[in-house]
């Protein structure tokens, strides 16, 4: 699904017609409110050590530019909150107009910790510390 389309049908649907289907826990907000499902039924997954799935959303929240998911691995609940290490992934570029993504020439990786407070903490090889983005993140049951 296009990445306009799926906001689109985020924003609009309730959490049964989500991506996710009937697995779909939260939606959280930049500012880590949640606007679908419930944050305690994140928690309540990643303790019972139930897989999970995150899908998060870079851009406006009307249009996202993109939208990424991947399966959730070293989850970590704490004070009352998930997080959950993503990336492992070679850098990748958009290329707004043509519909396409490219790999970057350098085999650069990108990793990241992305909680249900609505923090994505990421960083790039060559970065010399972690920057903060604040996004939309949709936390979901892998299977």
């Amino acid at each position: 699904m296009h990445a306009l389309t799926l906001a689109a049908a985020l924003a609009a649907t309730p959490a049964a017609a989500h991506p996710c289907g009937s697995r779909h826990l939260a939606t959280v907000e930049p500012d880590g409110r949640v606007s679908a499902g419930a944050r305690q039924a994140v928690v309540d997954a990643a303790l019972s050590g139930a897989s999970l799935r995150v899908g998060w959303e870079h851009g406006a929240r009307a249009a996202p530019t993109i939208v990424h998911w991947q399966d959730a691995r070293f989850v970590s609940i704490f004070e009352g909150e998930v997080f959950t290490q993503v990336g492992d992934t070679h850098r990748q570029s958009g290329v707004v107009g043509q519909k396409r993504i490219d790999l970057s020439r350098d085999p650069i990786t990108w990793r990241a910790s992305l909680g249900t407070d609505g923090r994505l903490l990421h960083r790039f090889d060559t970065d010399p510390e972690p920057k903060e983005a604040r996004v939309v993140s949709h936390w979901c049951l892998a299977r």
